[in-house]
């Protein structure tokens, strides 16, 4: 049975996590749309009693699965991505175990956004970032807008959250290669680019501010895998990469507009290209998703040049908080 809406929660902190569920229960209109899926680490004893208490407490479904913690925040895609394949929701979002509804049943005006789009591909955005617009790619990764809500159909044709511990940085940067359309860079009219993010002002959620209450040491070292996980995203290979899934999805919204009912993507690695090919076997469309060097190569250095000097002045500051704070 499709539920309304899968909220996907990776955490430690079993309060937060109490917190969270008494909030989707104090909010909801409706507790059979609603699911909850949750990661716990298993260096946690009392994980397991606690998740099988909530599960048989609560009126909504939750699933969860108990698992190694290995790095921490910084390897959390890897929970996230096995409970998407496990869940069942039309739309999909994924949290910390921060977040919590201030509006009261928000699940009848989610409601009303179901097929907002025919084709289903879309996203709503609720952060402080909803109404952000971005004019670089490098903008994508620092800031990305906060836990928007997904249709199914958007991550199925990414091929799921991302390999990013940040998916909401990983799917800004598909976003962005989404409106720039076929032909990324040099197509100047933006021709066949589409954006597909819908801000919603009438559902309101607080604690959607990342890393509050993290400890000065553990802001150092977040800052520095931040500035390393920026770097791989804003790669050539990653942004041709986000150019590829961005293609899938327009190559899906075009069958889709033309009504064709069976087909499927064909990636054509060696061309750099996606075909529809349709159940005879013949292909209608082909686009490519390659992603010019020069202009990836040239920005990346000159925001590098750039911000060194602000980049160096931030690990400097934030190093002397932790040495005050000892």
């Amino acid at each position: 049975m499709e539920k309304l809406i899968s909220f996907i929660i990776p955490s430690r902190y079993l309060e937060n996590v109490r917190s969270f569920l008494d909030n989707i229960e104090q909010t909801i209109s409706d507790p059979s749309q609603v699911e909850v899926l949750i990661k716990l680490d298993d260096d946690l004893p009392e994980s397991r009693p606690f998740i099988e208490a909530e599960v048989n407490k609560r009126p909504f479904d939750i699933k969860y699965i108990i698992t190694p913690r290995l790095e921490g925040i910084f390897s959390v895609w890897l929970p996230v991505e096995q409970l998407f394949f496990m869940s069942s929701g039309h739309f999909i979002q994924i949290l910390s175990d921060e977040p919590r509804f201030k509006t009261k049943h928000w699940d009848l005006i989610l409601q009303k956004y179901k097929k907002f789009f025919p084709d289903d591909v879309f996203r709503l955005r609720l952060s402080s970032m909803k109404i952000a617009n971005y004019a670089t790619h490098y903008e994508c990764t620092f800031r990305p807008d906060s836990f928007p809500i997904y249709t199914r159909k958007w991550l199925e044709l990414t091929e799921g959250a991302g390999n990013c511990w940040g998916s909401d940085a990983y799917q800004q940067c598909v976003a962005f290669h989404f409106a720039l359309g076929p032909g990324s860079y040099f197509n100047f009219y933006r021709e066949g680019g589409h954006c597909r993010d819908v801000v919603v002002h009438e559902i309101e959620m607080d604690g959607l501010e990342f890393g509050v209450g993290v400890s000065p040491e553990d802001q150092v070292v977040r800052h520095k895998r931040n500035l390393k996980e920026w770097n791989r995203l804003t790669s050539h290979q990653m942004q041709e990469h986000f150019s590829y899934l961005a293609r899938r999805m327009y190559c899906y919204m075009w069958a889709y507009t033309n009504q064709i009912k069976e087909f499927k993507l064909i990636t054509k690695e060696h061309r750099r290209t996606i075909s529809i090919v349709d159940r005879e076997g013949k292909e209608l469309l082909e686009v490519s998703y390659a992603v010019q060097r020069l202009v990836v190569y040239s920005q990346n250095l000159l925001r590098k040049v750039l911000t060194l000097p602000r980049i160096k002045a931030s690990l400097m500051f934030r190093k002397l908080i932790l040495w005050a704070s000892k």
